[in-house]
């Protein structure tokens, strides 16, 4: 009898453990999405910046467009 009660146990520690796991591995995923997201997104804001401070200072306004179509 208690042995079947251990198996039983160890069984549903198993199942509780895989769907811990199945969890956090989602969590991670998304966190790894989201990361990927926010680094691509600062290096076009570093494209856009060294593109606006190759230019002379008087030109930079109205080529803000300009460098921006050119970080993407």
């Amino acid at each position: 009898m208690h042995t079947s009660d251990a198996r039983d146990n160890a069984k549903e520690i198993a199942k509780e453990l895989r769907e811990v796991n199945k969890e956090a591995a989602a969590e991670r995923k998304e966190a790894s999405r989201e990361l990927s997201e926010a680094l691509k997104e600062l290096a076009r804001a570093a494209r856009e910046q060294n593109c606006l401070l190759s230019l002379p200072q008087e030109k930079r306004i109205e080529n803000v467009e300009v460098c921006k179509r050119i970080s993407r």
